[in-house]
């Protein structure tokens, strides 16, 4: 399943002129192999949040939490508002991470 991407990482380095074998091969070979999974992950993530957060409207989220007890209601809530938050936050965090790690090995 994830073979494709070690195929680009060899087609990519093999039309860049490097060999596998080498040092700098090798890490090119690395970083295009990973950086392709990571964001195709963040786009499949992104785009099943999309169509979560597309079904959640604040009409729906009302209703569902009219009828709850008190602190079931509470509990809802806090995980429906951390289900946006994680929806809004997390592609931006884990690019930001991504972009630190690069720049501090360079």
């Amino acid at each position: 399943m994830l073979a494709i991407f070690t195929h680009l990482a060899d087609w990519s380095i093999l039309q860049m002129g490097l060999s596998k074998e080498t040092h700098l091969g090798s890490a090119v070979h690395f970083f295009i192999e990973d950086s392709t999974k990571i964001f195709v992950l963040l786009y499949l993530l992104i785009f099943i949040i999309s169509l979560f957060r597309s079904q959640l409207s604040p009409e729906k989220v009302r209703n569902y939490l009219s009828g709850k007890s008190r602190w079931s209601g509470y509990f809802l809530a806090v995980f429906l508002g951390g289900v946006h938050h994680f929806a809004l936050a997390l592609p931006f965090h884990c690019l930001w991470d991504l972009l630190r790690q690069v720049f501090r090995l360079a």
